[in-house]
């Protein structure tokens, strides 16, 4: 299972806000596949709906792709959004690829883009 943390604590030396996911690396593995139906149906998901992901801290957390996606983590009231373009998107599929070959952990970070970025987000599946 996926669990998916708002947080003002402190994760893996960032400072808050964090948006902190973790799990083991065959949940990313899962949850990279989903991604790539994101990307190819360009359709909103919601994780609430999904029931292999736990939110805390959160009421929904919506990712989406969209042709000028650039909001790597909005938060507003404790409801997310990830909405980012298909090259982003796909960016991100590679790095939860990489979170799902071992243990280890990674920032989801783009620092060339101009994009919204409202927390830190944190992925490790050292859980």
């Amino acid at each position: 299972m996926l669990i998916i943390e708002l947080t003002n604590e402190s994760v893996e030396g960032e400072p808050g806000l964090n948006l902190y996911w973790r799990g083991h690396p065959s949940d990313f593995a899962k949850f990279t596949l989903l991604i790539k139906d994101l990307i190819r149906t360009k359709q909103a998901l919601s994780l609430l709906t999904i029931s292999d992901v736990l939110l805390i801290g959160i009421n929904n957390l919506v990712m989406s792709t969209e042709k000028d996606g650039r909001c790597l983590v909005s938060v507003i009231e404790h409801e997310v959004v990830i909405s980012l373009d298909t090259l982003l998107m796909s960016k991100v599929v590679t790095i939860f690829e990489s979170i799902a070959m071992r243990p280890s952990h990674n920032y989801v970070e783009f620092d060339n883009y101009d994009l919204q970025e409202d927390a830190n987000w944190i992925i490790s599946s050292e859980y």
